[in-house]
């Protein structure tokens, strides 16, 4: 999907909750999602809150994404629980899935699976989650990223935008701290700058 999309582009918007049709824009496909007006953050936002609700990139099963930015963006609000699963390609060509998670207790890895908790993610509040998949990749398998091809993403959120950029440094940090057993930074969302347009703005 993504090949020659903006080369050469520090970051790329994925999903917008803006428009008549933006989940067709964005080439997303939606299973038992809203998209609700929200005061708080002035605008239009996507509602995964059904157990089966989810959005997948891309619509298409057969396709894959392609996109090189090891670092992915969900502006959003969590819920009680929260599951993300990305799917990537190393330098060789080889797929690895990570599967991200509020109910996950610990980490779990194999050659081409990784199951990691999210005890850092603050609950009921408009935060920008960062993953650093490159880092995660490296930490997990012990490969070098090469670019994602999948993103699920499930219940319990509120979705607002979804972006991609090249590198975020804080979060390897993070990733590395989880991994090997301590106390993850819990500020991190306030350690890197956002896009100008791209800020999320909560009244």
């Amino acid at each position: 999907m993504f090949q020659s999309t903006y080369p050469g582009c520090p970051f790329l918007e994925l999903l917008q909750a803006k428009g008549s049709e933006p989940l067709k824009q964005f080439k997303w496909k939606q299973h038992g999602v809203k998209t609700v007006f929200v005061k708080e953050v002035k605008g239009n936002v996507f509602d995964v809150d059904a157990d089966s609700s989810r959005l997948q990139l891309p619509a298409d099963d057969k396709m894959t994404m392609h996109l090189t930015m090891g670092t992915l963006v969900i502006q959003g609000l969590i819920n009680s629980t929260f599951a993300i699963q990305l799917r990537v390609s190393d330098l060789k060509g080889d797929q690895r899935r990570i599967h991200l998670s509020t109910a996950v207790l610990g980490i779990d890895c194999t050659v081409h699976h990784a199951r990691l908790p999210m005890p850092f993610v603050k609950r009921n509040a408009w935060i920008n989650l960062v993953i650093d998949i490159a880092g995660i990749v490296k930490e997990c398998f012990k490969v070098d990223f090469f670019c994602l091809d999948f993103i699920l993403v499930q219940s319990s959120c509120r979705v607002k935008r979804v972006f991609a950029m090249i590198i975020v440094r804080v979060c390897r940090l993070i990733w590395m701290s989880l991994m090997r057993g301590r106390k993850a930074v819990t500020a991190y969302h306030h350690r890197w700058t956002t896009p100008r347009l791209y800020c999320l703005q909560v009244m």
